[in-house]
């Protein structure tokens, strides 16, 4: 049927064609409701439940995702098909732990240990990082790295499980107010807490002062207020580079950016205090870091590779229910 516009149409026919116009337009409209309606519902269904849509997902996909730029052209328009898409990647957790047999490398039998437990992560941007990995897993969602500046909680009814992030660039305020009310019973204290001291501090501490007095000062009293928590709460501090070491940067607060030796100064010296004050540490993140700076993703954040590698041990030391004989994750 072929419409004309209703100045050339004589007569009597004005009325009818245009309410046959006005209907066609209506069925329209309702048409592009119901799909956005049904891709939305989709897309909220299956993210609640992950299950219903598993698909393996490689290395090389994961890292082309986690580095794709989006564009920001005004208002934010959420498009179904671009929320298809990241469907694909659900099962982004099958890979994780990578050295471990097939039958041991699934979400499900990955995620088993995270259950009836709290686990509480303090820190800056490189443990919010660790954070959401973490939720990404359990929600089934693919992880990009985001960007948030306030505290956050994720809790599982079905496992008994709570996460919580406590945003802190200079976190020994923060500790001291988690231990105490850890302590005092004002808040349940959590099965393990990691941590990542951060270089913020000594960024900041850097302009005019002693960086590394004030980094050993700093990182002594954290290790303080963790050893008090330890009877109720098992600390796991994350340590990585303070600085990329090949990254010369105009705000990198290591004077010679490129002289890793400079970089490793501080590592020893938080691995020192950790070891007198009896800590856990997890090295991964900054000594493969000084040999292979491509596993930053940029100047200062571990990528993706480095959090798989930190979610596969943390899962497997969780679920041995045991203590590490030298009381380090490797």
């Amino acid at each position: 049927m072929i419409f004309m516009h209703r100045d050339a149409i004589p007569g009597p026919k004005d009325n009818k064609v245009t309410v046959e116009a006005e209907l066609l337009k209506l069925l329209a409209y309702f048409a592009a409701l119901i799909f956005c309606f049904y891709g939305f519902w989709f897309i909220n269904i299956t993210n609640r439940n992950p299950s219903h849509y598993r698909i393996t997902f490689s290395h090389t996909d994961n890292y082309l995702l986690n580095n794709r730029r989006f564009k920001n052209n005004g208002p934010k328009i959420i498009k179904v098909e671009a929320c298809l898409e990241t469907l694909t990647a659900l099962e982004v957790a099958e890979s994780v732990c990578g050295h471990l047999p097939p039958e041991m490398n699934g979400t499900r039998y990955l995620l088993k240990p995270l259950r009836n437990l709290s686990i509480a992560f303090i820190g800056d941007s490189r443990i919010r990082d660790v954070f959401h990995y973490f939720r990404c897993m359990l929600r089934g969602h693919p992880f990009r790295a985001t960007q948030f500046f306030h505290d956050d909680i994720y809790k599982s009814l079905r496992r008994n499980l709570t996460l919580s992030f406590y945003w802190s660039p200079f976190p020994n305020a923060v500790l001291t107010r988690l231990a105490s009310k850890w302590k005092f019973a004002v808040m349940d204290p959590p099965q393990y807490a990691i941590m990542q001291f951060g270089a913020w501090s000594v960024m900041k501490l850097s302009l005019g002062l002693d960086s590394f007095s004030k980094y050993s000062e700093g990182v002594r009293s954290a290790a303080i207020i963790f050893g008090e928590t330890q009877n109720q709460t098992l600390p796991i501090w994350m340590q990585t580079l303070p600085g990329n070491p090949f990254t010369n940067r105009a705000d990198s607060w290591v004077k010679h950016a490129n002289n890793s030796e400079e970089i490793e100064r501080y590592g020893r010296e938080m691995r020192r205090i950790a070891e007198k004050e009896e800590q856990i540490v997890w090295t991964t993140a900054h000594d493969i870091g000084l040999r292979d700076v491509l596993m930053y993703r940029d100047h200062i954040h571990p990528g993706t590779t480095l959090i798989q590698k930190f979610a596969c041990q943390l899962l497997s030391f969780i679920g041995s229910k045991k203590q590490p004989i030298s009381r380090n994750l490797l």
